[in-house]
């Protein structure tokens, strides 16, 4: 996953053609489709479908899906997991930040792992 990180660190964002799901099903191949966790997170519920394929987990671990917002009813970024870091991409690109960074920026978040 390292090497895949890499390569995807500084792509610019087109809100089109790489937004912040696109980085995810780049990075989490299994991950939802979008339009399916974005109508849940907006019901704020997983429906049955989710559950079967991810599993939200209280501590992160490498590979997992992070969705992020400023409240728990406003979870409207996402990105990865990994070593201490969200892989992330908005409108300054494609980066990796601290975990501890990205709490300041969006202090609700969710981590999830697809089954």
């Amino acid at each position: 996953m390292i090497d895949k990180i890499n390569s995807l660190i500084g792509k610019p964002y087109d809100k089109d053609n790489f937004h912040c799901y696109h980085l995810v099903k780049e990075l989490v191949p299994k991950a939802p489709d979008w339009t399916m966790v974005a109508s849940i997170v907006e019901g704020l519920k997983w429906s049955s479908e989710l559950t079967r394929i991810t599993e939200q987990l209280e501590d992160p671990e490498d590979g997992v899906i992070v969705l992020l917002g400023r409240s728990p009813t406003t979870l409207y970024h996402a990105g990865v997991y990994f070593s201490g870091l969200v892989v992330h991409v908005d409108k300054c690109g494609t980066r990796a930040e601290p975990l501890f960074k990205i709490k300041l920026k969006y202090p609700e978040m969710r981590f999830y792992r697809c089954m």
